[in-house]
């Protein structure tokens, strides 16, 4: 009977070391066609089902944003996006819980290209998420990159269409990210109680996963770019 623990610890280191080699799946994960050989690398939500491209230069208006302390010791990021000269939209899960101040916009593939003190923030009182997940950050200076107009009708989006992510990942050796992107097709537009999908929502299939760790309040573009 001793045996037994033994051989089931054995297992479980086996399966362990099995998922965290991609060499074996079927489709690969693969960052610019470059297949990722462990399922941490890349900081992917779905790996197994993942093709994400570096974006580079191709949404300018996408910016990393950063939370630091009074040290300059970074304490949080996530994605925004300039929907006017000063002004980012993001996530409320991204602020909740940080201080105001502090808060920088990072422009560029890697934020390389500048950084920009945010001046204030606004979101919706409490913290509920559920259909208010939106934050508005005002920068103090303006970056002078192009800016992005935001969808409104969301009637115009159904079962099928293809969405593009944009996003903040983290580099295979886990320090800041880099601009990454990937798409994913709609399998839902709500109201949609019966998969838990709120007004103003989408669902996408299974098989479509994040950009990456960073990517939170990151932005879903359609094919005409809004």
């Amino acid at each position: 009977m001793k045996n037994i623990p033994i051989l089931f610890l054995n297992l479980l280191i086996a399966s362990v070391l099995a998922a965290q080699n991609f060499t074996h799946l079927e489709i690969p994960a693969t960052e610019n066609d470059v297949p990722y050989l462990s399922p941490w690398a890349g900081g992917l939500n779905a790996p197994q089902w993942s093709k994400v491209d570096l974006d580079g230069d191709g949404h300018p208006y996408v910016a990393l944003m950063l939370a630091q302390d009074s040290n300059g010791q970074p304490l949080w990021r996530c994605t925004g996006t300039l929907i006017s000269e000063r002004v980012v939209l993001t996530a409320k899960h991204c602020v909740l819980d940080m201080p105001e101040d502090g808060w920088f916009a990072a422009v560029g593939p890697q934020g390389e290209d500048g950084q920009y003190e945010v001046e204030s923030i606004s979101t919706t009182a409490g913290r509920d998420l559920e259909g208010v997940d939106i934050a508005l950050m005002t920068l103090r200076d303006a970056p002078g990159v192009a800016t992005v107009q935001v969808a409104r009708d969301f009637g115009a989006y159904g079962p099928g269409d293809t969405l593009t992510l944009v996003g903040y990942g983290q580099t295979e050796d886990g320090s800041a990210g880099r601009k990454k992107r990937t798409v994913g097709d709609i399998y839902s537009v709500g109201p949609d109680g019966d998969n838990g999908v709120w007004d103003n929502e989408f669902l996408v299939y299974g098989n479509s996963s994040g950009v990456g760790h960073g990517d939170l309040g990151g932005p879903v573009f359609d094919d005409a770019g809004y």
